[in-house]
């Protein structure tokens, strides 16, 4: 199965993207491609304006599975209604 999200990830440095999810105007985590232990991973972390705000959801092989780590929240009732 491949993975098609309605937003792919968004390059901002040539080692870094933002992921869209449930909001257009505010990223729902990072991606940051890093080389540990001689191999490339890739870490992700949920989105906050400040660094120190962003909680680690893990490292990944592949950029594709790194994206695939970033859920999508069903909406709340009070949205809903």
């Amino acid at each position: 199965m491949t993975w098609d999200p309605p937003w792919p990830p968004i390059r901002i440095t040539n080692d870094e993207w933002i992921i869209m999810r449930d909001s257009r105007a505010e990223p729902a985590g990072v991606i940051r491609r890093l080389l540990f232990n001689r191999q490339v991973v890739f870490r992700v972390v949920t989105w906050a304006p400040t660094s120190e705000d962003r909680q680690l959801v893990g490292y990944f092989p592949s950029l594709e599975v790194a994206d695939r780590s970033i859920k999508f929240r069903p909406p709340t009732l009070e949205a809903r209604t």
